[in-house]
């Protein structure tokens, strides 16, 4: 994703990992709040090692 965002041509937004106890919250809204053509989520985060939760709420249904 770093050298995607290197691109002109490509936007990242990257979500703050901490707090941790919030990141899902914060991850689903930010994925819901604008039409993306794609969601990339980490399950492990690499610094810290906390997996995050169940993402699959995002997948279409």
């Amino acid at each position: 994703m770093k050298r995607l965002s290197e691109l002109e041509t490509v936007q990242v937004e990257v979500i703050a990992t901490e707090p941790f106890a919030t990141f899902e919250q914060r991850f689903i809204a930010a994925a819901a709040a604008a039409d993306y053509d794609m969601v990339f989520p980490s399950q492990v985060f690499f610094n810290s090692g906390y997996a995050i939760a169940d993402l699959t709420i995002l997948l279409p249904s």
